[in-house]
């Protein structure tokens, strides 16, 4: 048995960090995106159901937490379903009401390391 003290992840699962040493959550979510354009078209899927039963608001991580639902039980070939950091709210809210207008006031926002990634697209 591997002893869990000298293990480390593989590379291309390692966190990527900025020259401060903080875990650079933009590049991980821009590399994520990349490879996994669905779970965009899932967020824009359940937001715009949010907002056709007629809400005003609504939560960007309630949205997120129904990707994993859909991916892990309600389509279950893939018993792990897709690994979304919550981190990333941030940044697929901003996505989505920069594509649609009609979602600008829809999610709440807080200072976010998304809202200067979204200059970077």
């Amino acid at each position: 048995m591997t002893d869990l003290l000298d293990w480390t992840p593989p590379i291309e699962d390692r966190p990527a960090y900025n020259e401060n040493g903080w875990r650079d959550i933009a590049s991980e979510f821009k590399k994520f995106h990349t490879k996994n354009p669905e779970v965009f078209e899932l967020f824009k899927r359940f937001a715009n159901e949010a907002f056709n039963s007629g809400r005003t608001h609504y939560s960007s991580d309630a949205i997120l937490h129904r990707i994993r639902w859909f991916t892990t039980v309600e389509n279950s070939s893939d018993p792990d379903g897709v690994k979304v950091n919550d981190h990333w709210t941030a940044f697929y809210s901003r996505l989505l009401a920069a594509e649609d207008p009609k979602f600008r006031g829809f999610f709440k926002y807080r200072k976010s390391k998304a809202d200067a990634f979204l200059n970077t697209v």
